[in-house]
């Protein structure tokens, strides 16, 4: 390879990855992260109940983004709701189950993600 088509390769990586640093994304630390991505199927404990994702949505208000989860809990069917802070530093959690709301901090939530190839929880 000569140095021509060498320098212009460099220039385009360097471009691609010019392009890749400034593009708008959505910083989330590893910790909000995690409550953001179950999927159906996925295991939780809250407040030490136990708990399993059967659905996965994903929505918005005039107050932000949200990722709700309903589960199967052993008190009976709860839905996890999780919305962003403002600085995507933290996530505002709300558990319901038996009719409560409860506020709780993120770490008051274990998770265990589905396994691959396990049955589709979610479909209904």
């Amino acid at each position: 390879m000569t140095i021509g088509p060498l320098r212009r390769l460099l220039s385009a990586l360097a471009r691609i990855a010019r392009a890749w640093w400034s593009a708008d994304r959505i910083r989330v630390s590893l910790r909000p992260g995690r409550l953001l991505r179950l999927e159906p199927g996925s295991a939780l404990r809250v407040r030490g109940v136990p708990a399993v994702v059967v659905l996965r949505q994903v929505g918005e208000t005039p107050a932000g983004r949200y990722v709700a989860y309903d589960c199967d809990a052993v008190g009976g069917p709860a839905r996890l709701v999780v919305r962003l802070a403002g600085d995507c530093k933290r996530s505002l959690v709300t558990w319901t189950i038996a009719g409560r709301d409860v506020d709780l901090q993120e770490e008051a939530i274990e998770t265990f993600p589905a396994r691959r190839g396990s049955a589709d929880v979610g479909a209904r």
